[in-house]
């Protein structure tokens, strides 16, 4: 991109995709001091970056509440047999962060919950836009 070429896409014929998003943590920010809110949600998304690595998966992206990694992009015929995995772990593990008094009281739930889609199947990647580029 920076030498103005056009980015290339890539199919992929059969990979997984997953997305993790907390569940309400909108509400759950808008309950907590901005530090908390922000030291809780770099803990749980460090906690899924090994959960993904475990599982020989690719951390795609992370935008606000939502984790997005990936495998079968090297050719691997268990992609999704690791997804599941990763997503049964992240699913186990978040319950291990219990939320401040003040959020228990007001969502009635003691820990994070987490919403987990897999989609398998084809896909394209790319990289789409130029800004950010150094």
């Amino acid at each position: 991109l920076k030498t103005g070429a056009n980015p290339i896409s890539e199919y992929y014929d059969k990979i997984t995709i997953m997305y993790a998003e907390i569940e309400g943590f909108t509400a759950v920010a808008s309950l907590m001091e901005a530090v908390g809110a922000v030291e809780m949600l770099n803990e749980i998304f460090a906690l899924f970056d090994r959960l993904v690595k475990k599982h020989d998966m690719y951390n795609v992206e992370t935008v606000g509440d939502v984790f997005m990694a990936a495998s079968g992009h090297d050719g691997s015929q268990d992609h999704a047999q690791r997804a599941f995995r990763t997503a049964c772990d992240m699913i186990d593990q978040i319950r291990s962060f219990n939320y401040p008094d003040q959020v228990v009281a007001a969502l009635g739930t003691p820990h994070p919950l987490l919403r987990v889609g897999l989609h398998v199947g084809p896909t394209l990647a790319g990289l789409v836009g130029a800004k950010g580029l150094p």
